[in-house]
This record gives structure tokens, C-alpha cells and sequence, in this order.
């Protein structure tokens, strides 16, 4: 009897956990994209400005450059995670990121998002 026990886990239960373990680490590396809008504290577009995807290492996943629209398509080597943005403008000013603090991505999604951002005033527009 516990020899029949014992098949009927290794042949039934068994492979299921596995192919589920399986599948999961397959749909992990399914590619994902992120849809970028760079706004300003007040709302407006802040376009040519450099996006960054920071990984949950601190390094840079994937970065790029939004147009005059502030609008860019992440789209090479990203996974599934949990990831924070770094946003610089022309002259490579890291500007304040007020949100989002963090975004999760799921595997294979394409996920939209607005990063508002605290606009710099350049000193020269005060004289």
C-alpha cells in the first residue's frame, strides 16, 4: 500500500510542481515595456529629458531619451521586477523624482507611466 502511495505522488503530484516551477521561471524572462510620460511639478510635459530604469541592485536596466513631448518607450531587457527611476535633463541635472517612487513590472506587460519630476530654474532667469 505505501508503494502505491508513493507512485501515485511521484507520478501525479510531482511533475505538477515542477512544470509549475518551470513555468514560472519561464514567464519571468518574457520581456516586458514600459510607456513614459515625463511631467513637471505643475503638470506640463517635460520633454528632452534622459530616462533611466534602476534595477533592485541599483543598476541601470535599461535608459533613454524622451522627445519634446516628454513621451519614451522602454523596451530592451526588461524583466520582471521592481524598479525606481533616475531622470536627467540636457545638461545631465538630475531632477527630483516626486513620483512614482517605484513601479512593479510583470512579465510580458506593458505598463504606462507618469513620472513627475521637480523642474529646475536656472539661476540666469533670475538676474
Amino acid at each position: 500500500m505505501r508503494v502505491l502511495r508513493l507512485m501515485f505522488v511521484v507520478f501525479t503530484i510531482l511533475p505538477f510542481i515542477i512544470g509549475c516551477e518551470l513555468l514560472k521561471a519561464a514567464s519571468e524572462k518574457i520581456p516586458s515595456m514600459i510607456k513614459v510620460q515625463v511631467v513637471d511639478d505643475a503638470d506640463i510635459p517635460y520633454g528632452y529629458v534622459t530616462v533611466s530604469l534602476i534595477d533592485s541592485n541599483g543598476r541601470v536596466a535599461v535608459a533613454g531619451p524622451a522627445n519634446e513631448r516628454g513621451s519614451l518607450l522602454l523596451k530592451d531587457g526588461i524583466k520582471a521586477g521592481t524598479y525606481t527611476f533616475v531622470v536627467k535633463n540636457a545638461t545631465g541635472t538630475e531632477l527630483e523624482v516626486i513620483e512614482p517612487t517605484s513601479i512593479k513590472v510583470r512579465p510580458g506587460k506593458t505598463v504606462e507611466v507618469v513620472i513627475k519630476v521637480k523642474r529646475v530654474i536656472a539661476e540666469s532667469q533670475f538676474d
